[in-house]
């Protein structure tokens, strides 16, 4: 038999059963007491059972839960010593069967018996004390004291309750609370206080034996309560999925980065789990390379699954719903979101539900939730295809100036490594980040032109002056080749301003000050930093320490001396770091 594994969060997991744990020792330590089976104990079992598997639910942060002030009043009814342990039993046996006829899943339904048979017999233990510490006589009808105590036992399980619930979502689950939680939360405790005074009459007829009256009081209370429950669960709604697609606006990832994306939706998806009742949800898109697929559990169910809902529907259309039992050995409702290209599957969304919830809140959500990882998933493959593209076109560019001069090539790889490491250390984004290193790689690339002869003069002197001007001219010639590639930004930009000094004495145009650019700045100091680090035809290298010194020195004449203050104090680590690198 294999191991047994749930889907709950393992901090949750462990919590529930050694809170089990205790509260069972708690019991055993306070003893039994037996009492005599009779009428009212049968209706009390049935209550127990039936409230604990009827509550009526809006969402996981609200949903209005006869059994609490049912079992309350139950505890008034009978000793501490039987009723505690009776009813802590018969909660778990519920609870268990309950999730067991919902996921079918052992696993979880122990551990879910396990924390709502500990956590609600605790907190309504709590009540019952708060109650006999102000009222410690046997209570049969309503008076001043009795009601004061009735209200602070109420306000000590409300606080628990609250306590809890802050702590399973923050601490446990790790979800973040919003005002809208809090807003919701608000909504339940008026919807226990209701049903807590609702059945205030029931306890009264019952204590005094009427049991006939009591049962009709059930039933209209019930009635009474789906009435409330209909009319306040619409609001309730409506604040659960704005806040949840205000969260999925706010969802943070780098759209370069799939495994960044993947762990934001599936993040999601869980806060989706833990806010309304969904057994599992799964996104999944087709490329021209995979099929990306992102849940919060396993995947293999849903790969078994897809056919099975093919065989079903028509894949082109675009939102249906697979009733509960139309697909073999799985016991959900499922809704099925499809998008086709050319009438081609190639992606979808699937969304199984814990309960028969025929929300319109929940499917109109589901379009938007698609809808939106459709546009993000877009982006990425987008972005992707427009990147590898870009590396093809710069791989054959560098290509042409390996085929001018190794030299040149090698000499650009280093400057690529130095200028995309300035820019990291001033904190820009990683997409800017990266043209930096494109702009390292390509910024001699108007050198192509250049005869062979002029590659063999070791110094200005012997060059005449056609072929000076047309060193000059190499960052005109590089911006022209590459001003139209719109994917490399201002990188065309910063390479015709790298040979521009702050003291106007460069070239091509004789820009000085801010009428350069930050990204030629940030060039030209890596390209005199790498000649001064590993030489050239015209110059001796120099020792990392006075390469970082003649850089410094070259603030306010070459360089700007603002962008000299910022990183100065990296330069020395750059270029540790590029010399152990072109070492290996």
């Amino acid at each position: 038999m294999g191991r047994l594994k749930t889907n709950y969060p393992k901090r949750f997991t462990i919590f529930a059963i050694a809170y089990f744990i205790l509260f069972s020792t708690f019991i055993a330590l306070r003893g039994f007491q037996a009492v005599a089976i009779d009428v009212k104990l049968i209706i009390v079992t049935v209550l127990i059972i039936y409230f604990n598997y009827i509550d009526l639910k809006g969402s996981k942060s609200f949903h209005i839960s006869f059994n609490i002030p049912v079992i309350f009043y139950i505890f008034l009814l009978y000793p501490i010593k039987f009723i505690l342990p009776y009813s802590f039993i018969l909660i778990f046996i519920v609870f268990f069967v309950k999730k067991l006829i919902q996921k079918r899943n052992v696993a979880d339904a122990f551990v879910i018996s396990f924390f709502s048979s500990g956590v609600q017999s605790s907190y309504i233990l709590l009540g019952i004390y708060i109650f006999h510490l102000f009222y410690p006589y046997r209570f049969s009808h309503i008076g001043i004291t009795q009601s004061g105590a009735l209200l602070l036992a109420f306000l000590s399980m409300a606080l628990s309750n609250f306590l809890i619930y802050c702590f399973i979502n923050y601490i446990l689950m790790q979800n973040k609370i919003s005002k809208n939680d809090f807003t919701i939360f608000v909504y339940s405790s008026l919807s226990d206080l209701v049903l807590f005074l609702l059945f205030l009459p029931l306890y009264i007829l019952t204590v005094n034996n009427m049991n006939g009256m009591a049962l009709f009081y059930i039933l209209a209370v019930y009635a009474l309560i789906r009435i409330f429950y209909n009319i306040l669960s619409v609001r309730v709604n409506i604040l659960v999925y704005a806040d949840l697609i205000k969260k999925l606006s706010e969802l943070v990832y780098n759209i370069d980065d799939y495994d960044s994306i993947e762990k934001s939706i599936v993040e999601y998806f869980r806060y989706l789990k833990s806010n309304i009742y969904l057994e599992n949800i799964y996104f999944y898109r087709g490329t021209y390379e995979n099929t990306l697929e992102i849940t919060p559990d396993n995947k293999k169910i849903f790969r078994y699954l897809l056919p099975e809902i093919r065989s079903l529907t028509n894949t082109q259309y675009k939102f249906c719903e697979i009733a509960k039992g139309q697909i073999k050995h799985y016991p959900f409702k499922v809704l099925y979101l499809c998008k086709t290209n050319h009438n081609r599957e190639i992606g979808g969304l699937l969304v199984s539900l814990l309960t028969n919830n025929k929300s319109p809140y929940l499917f109109s959500f589901s379009k938007i939730l698609f809808n939106r990882l459709n546009a993000i998933l877009d982006l990425h493959l987008d972005k992707k295809e427009n990147r590898e593209l870009l590396e093809n076109i710069i791989s054959i560019l560098v290509s042409s100036i390996e085929g001018s001069s190794k030299e040149v090539l090698t000499h650009s790889k280093r400057v690529a490594i130095i200028a995309s490491g300035i820019a990291e250390k001033l904190g820009y984004s990683r997409e800017k980040t990266e043209l930096f290193k494109y702009a390292g790689l390509l910024h001699d690339i108007g050198v192509v032109t250049y005869s062979r002869a002029i590659y063999a003069k070791k110094s200005k002197n012997e060059l005449t002056d056609e072929e000076w001007n047309m060193i000059k001219n190499h960052p005109r010639v590089g911006y022209d080749v590459l001003k139209n590639i719109k994917s490399l930004g201002d990188v065309p930009l910063w390479i015709l301003d790298h040979h521009e000094r702050y003291d106007g004495a460069g070239f091509p145009n004789g820009k000085k000050g801010e009428e350069i650019s930050d990204g030629g700045m940030i060039l030209n100091i890596a390209n005199v930093f790498d000649s001064f680090l590993f030489g050239k035809t015209y110059m001796n290298k120099v020792p990392v320490n006075m390469a970082v010194k003649y850089i410094i020195q070259g603030k306010g004449t070459l360089f700007d001396p603002d962008l000299i203050n910022r990183i100065q104090n990296y330069l020395e680590a750059i270029a540790n770091n590029l010399i152990k690198n072109t070492e290996h």
